[in-house]
């Protein structure tokens, strides 16, 4: 999977970008906020796509103590969805995934800068879907394409995701995350932190 070695190529550039700028300032604390729970991001996942057969829904939610403040805990939660259309060689399949990372700094720093990729393997881009910051990601096998990503970070804490195989599209791969109410899911994510910091 030819993406994550782009993508963590990026986040560790990202990474050592805000360890830089933070040098010589005290640690941060890793913020205890508590993920949205997987089945309310699994209701934000489309259902049902005319001409598509949709997947039932996968995902989880996991909890873990907290090294840096001791008492306390972070987690992380997930939820997807598989779009098919087609069969055989001309299928056209979709992953579309909500990732919750609880304000992960580590996930979130390749989102706070612009960055270009290009070579025979594959190409990334920065743009923006909506009003959140996005990464396109092409990845190539002998300039032939064989999968398109998407990844959008919502609310700074959410990874929006969407995942195309060869016969998709980056465009395709777009127009059905388009179907994801993302104002919802931001206010979901909003919601977490004002009833944490009460």
């Amino acid at each position: 999977m030819k993406h994550l070695v782009i993508y963590g190529l990026f986040v560790a550039v990202a990474a050592m970008s805000v360890t830089t700028t933070l040098a010589g300032d005290e640690p941060q604390k890793m913020k205890s906020v508590e993920a949205i729970d997987w089945s309310v991001l699994a209701k934000l996942l489309p259902t049902e796509v005319e001409g598509m057969t949709v997947s039932k829904v996968d995902g989880g939610t996991i909890s873990m103590s907290n090294p840096q403040q001791p008492g306390t805990q972070i987690s992380y939660s997930n939820a997807e969805r598989d779009y098919t259309q087609g069969e055989g060689k001309t299928e056209k399949e979709i992953t579309i995934r909500l990732t919750d990372t609880g304000y992960h700094e580590f996930l979130k720093a390749p989102f706070m800068m612009v960055m270009e990729y290009d070579s025979p393997s594959g190409t990334m881009k920065s743009e923006k879907f909506g009003e959140y910051p996005c990464k396109l990601i092409i990845d190539k096998y002998d300039v032939v394409v064989y999968d398109s990503q998407v990844l959008v970070m919502v609310s700074d804490r959410i990874l929006f995701s969407g995942k195309g195989n060869e016969n998709v599209t980056v465009e395709e791969v777009k127009a059905l995350m388009k179907l994801v109410d993302l104002e919802k899911l931001s206010a979901l994510a909003k919601d977490k932190v004002e009833k944490a910091e009460e």
